[in-house]
């Protein structure tokens, strides 16, 4: 995977904000609300 440099620039991207000559990063805010209305879906099709 370290080969492709597609992957190599997602992952730049998203984990350590690297950006191409002039680009803007925005880091927004993560929604808890709606990561724990996923665990909760995730959690009752686990239990069926």
């Amino acid at each position: 995977l370290l080969q492709d440099d597609e992957y190599v620039a997602k992952i730049a991207r998203s984990r350590y904000y690297l950006s191409k000559d002039g680009e803007l990063i925005f880091s927004l805010p993560e929604d808890n609300r709606s990561k724990a209305a996923e665990k909760e879906i995730s959690e009752e099709k686990s239990a069926e």
